[in-house]
């Protein structure tokens, strides 16, 4: 298992991908799966552990680092016993 905090992972698995986009995979140009997506293709290149990887460009990863509103809900313990018989 690998953690990086500041990355974004998601799994992928092949069966599903293949039921809504077209994929190709040419070992002669490179190891990389490439997913045709409707507007763009999205390389996941081969990692030398022998997994595919897509590198989020960095871009993306600055704009999840903007401030975000935030919201802090609390409940008591007496709003909680309503729901509890005696």
């Amino acid at each position: 298992m690998w953690f990086d905090q500041n990355a974004i992972a998601n799994i992928f698995g092949f069966a599903d991908l293949v039921k809504k986009h077209r994929i190709t995979y040419d070992s002669n140009i490179e190891d990389a799966f490439l997913i045709h997506l409707e507007n763009r293709v999205v390389k996941f290149k081969a990692t030398p552990e022998g997994l595919y990887q897509f590198k989020v460009p960095e871009s993306y990863k600055n704009q999840l680092k903007k401030p975000k509103s935030e919201a802090i809900m609390i409940q008591t313990v007496e709003e909680n016993k309503i729901w509890y018989t005696p």
